[in-house]
């Protein structure tokens, strides 16, 4: 393992991430993991209700809210949410590769849940601990830490 190999395992939440050297606040992190996943699942259940007036039927749904969140979730995180909120942890080379085996794997199963099994509660608590372990790898600050970022940095 070479010496950048081991400084990037020492700052990193998971791979493909970095923490920036972020303190470590359980409890909060909890407290805002679980805010965050039910918010964010509750948006994504508000974008099914709206294919479901289509008239499709469930995968054509599916198919019709992934578009739709698709579009939202590129024009959400490029303008507010990695801008705004969530601390610097991406690395620029992992961009691609966590969309393409993290977050589209996450959505298309989980929306192929939806239309099979159309269990909303169990699909929004799966969600909920997804959003939950995020927090905790992205090590998301505290209000009242003195830690300060330029939003949306990449390495």
């Amino acid at each position: 393992m070479s010496s950048t190999d081991r400084a990037l395992a020492r700052n990193s939440g998971s791979r493909g991430s970095f923490t920036d050297g972020r303190r470590k606040h359980p409890w909060l992190t909890t407290a805002y993991g679980l805010a965050w996943g039910l918010c964010h699942g509750q948006v994504l259940l508000c974008f099914w209700a709206l294919a479901e007036r289509s008239g499709l039927g469930g995968l054509g749904v599916a198919a019709l809210t992934y578009l739709l969140l698709s579009g939202y979730s590129f024009v959400y995180h490029q303008f507010f949410w990695d801008v705004q909120v969530s601390p610097p942890h991406n690395y620029a080379a992992w961009n691609l590769k966590k969309v393409l085996y993290c977050h589209t794997p996450n959505l298309l199963l989980g929306l192929v849940w939806l239309a099979v099994w159309g269990n909303f509660g169990l699909w929004l608590l799966l969600q909920t601990g997804c959003l939950l372990a995020s927090a905790h790898h992205m090590r998301f600050p505290a209000w009242y830490d003195d830690y300060t970022a330029i939003a949306g940095e990449t390495r």
